[in-house]
């Protein structure tokens, strides 16, 4: 597919142009961009989340150690003003991955490796306040001792509570 801005030819299943970033991806039901690439009724089902969250686990703990040195190195007040920093620095570091990773990418880095992807129930990319609806449904997940979470496993579009409150859902890459 050519990009209709620079005119540089594209794979046809790209969402982007490699030249200029254009959006090339065509518009869905609700008038915004339809993500190519996956397998819209392929869904991602709880045990490849779980071993997706276990990665994101993984790589928040390695930032939160980079960020837990720098925090020592530049503020090297006592250790109890450094613990209250680094676990401000650590919350932030948590919401800006998943709500920021998800906008962006439509993947952590979890489920990059494992292979799906986020997308609306219309196949379209997710919207920061989508994704920010979808981190608060986590949280009401946590809260209600993973009841939203259980909810994967007798869903046929496999959705848990926080994928309902978020408008999403989570299916596989092509």
């Amino acid at each position: 597919m050519f990009c209709s801005k620079c005119g540089v030819q594209n794979a046809e299943d790209s969402n982007y142009c490699r030249s200029c970033g254009a959006n090339l991806a065509p518009l869905g039901a609700t008038g915004h961009n339809i993500v190519r690439g996956i397998k819209p009724d392929k869904y991602a089902g709880f045990w490849v989340r779980v071993i997706s969250f276990g990665i994101d686990c993984f790589v928040l703990f390695v930032l939160s150690v980079i960020s837990g040195i720098s925090i020592i190195i530049f503020f090297d007040n006592s250790p109890e003003s450094t613990e209250k920093i680094y676990s401000i620095v650590y919350v932030f570091l948590c919401i800006f991955y998943e709500i920021w990773m998800t906008v962006r990418f439509g993947q952590t880095i979890g489920k990059v490796i494992v292979g799906i992807r986020v997308v609306t129930t219309h196949n379209e990319f997710v919207s920061y306040k989508l994704s920010v609806l979808r981190f608060l449904g986590k949280l009401i997940n946590c809260l209600t001792l993973g009841i939203g979470f259980i909810m994967l496993f007798f869903s046929p579009h496999k959705r848990g509570l926080h994928d309902l409150i978020g408008n999403t859902k989570v299916v596989y890459t092509k």
